[in-house]
Order: C-alpha cells, then structure tokens, then sequence
C-alpha cells in the first residue's frame, strides 16, 4: 500500500511539474507576443515546456532514490523537519500519532493548510492570468487563431487538475483538526 500511495503522489507530482510547465510556457509567450507585439514563439513554448519536463523526471528520479534510501535527505536527529514530516506523514494517512497533543497538532495542521491555500490560490490566479493573457495575444496578435484559444482554454481549467492533490490534504486537515 505504501508504494501504491508513493507512486501516485510521484505521478501526482509529475503531473503538478508538467502543469506548472504549460501555465508558466504558456504566461511567458503571451506576455512576450503581447509586449513585443509580435506572433507567438512555439519555440519558445516548446522549449520552457521541455526544461520542465525534464525537471519533473529530474525530481521524480530523485524523490524514487531517497524513497528507496540511495539518496540521504538529511542528517538523523530531532529538528523542525522531523515535525515536519510527522504532519506531512498524518495529512497523508488522515491518523494522528496516538500521543498527539491537542494544542501543538491544531498549529501545525493549521499552519499546514495555509499553505495548501496559498498554493491553490496562487495556481489559480496564474491560470486566469495566463488564459487572459493567451486570448489577449491570439486575438491582438495572431490573427484569432484557434490553437491559441484552445490553449488559453486549458490553461483556464488546468486549476481543476492541478489542485485536486490539495483539496485532499485540505479535507483530511479539516478531518484530522475536528479529531482534536
């Protein structure tokens, strides 16, 4: 169960890599279209496209080396990564180690979800930025062409797949903290 659960958080985590790729190739050629007021670079694109997908097979590779103990993460001993990983571990499996305390595990899950907020948010906001900007390009600059508008399209719903992995650490927090 445990590799079944690290090979879809890899897979997630590939997914997330290739998504942020296409919104940030996709914010990057339209802002320069825009500003240059020329028709879009899809060499450009392609290339941003490429350099994150080799970061996220880059960073899949590495997270399946430390997985497996290859790659040391970091020195033993108690520290505030070790807490760290106790939150992370709980939001993962929805259970509270049997010891917890009350008022340090409503900080931390608390603390944790703000994060999860702001990464959803952010993802979000860069979408509708990115989509705007690729329909303002495709139709000031390129002519209206469809590719572009099919672009900007799935960069508008790119959120809808890309948040998924947080809306699950938000509801297994909200969980966890209705434990407590």
């Amino acid at each position: 169960m445990a590799d079944d659960r690290r090979r879809s958080q890899r897979n997630w985590s590939i997914a997330f890599s290739l998504g942020a790729g296409l919104l940030m190739a996709d914010g990057v050629a339209a802002t320069w279209s825009l500003i240059t007021g020329e028709q879009w670079d899809w060499e450009r694109f392609w290339f941003i496209i490429m350099i994150a997908a080799a970061g996220a097979v880059g960073s899949s590779a590495a997270e399946a080396l430390v997985s497996r103990g290859v790659l040391p993460t970091r020195p033993q001993g108690r520290n505030k990564s070790d807490t760290d990983d106790e939150t992370t571990q709980a939001l993962r499996a929805g259970v509270l180690p049997p010891d917890a305390d009350p008022v340090a595990w409503r900080s931390r899950i608390r603390r944790r979800l703000v994060g999860v907020y702001a990464i959803g948010g952010s993802i979000t906001f860069l979408s509708i930025t990115a989509a705007t900007l690729t329909a303002a390009a495709a139709h000031l600059n390129n002519n209206d062409d469809p590719v572009l508008w099919v672009l900007a399209v799935m960069v508008l719903l790119l959120p809808a797949l890309l948040v998924r992995p947080s809306l699950l650490v938000r509801d297994r927090g909200q969980r966890l903290l209705s434990r407590l």
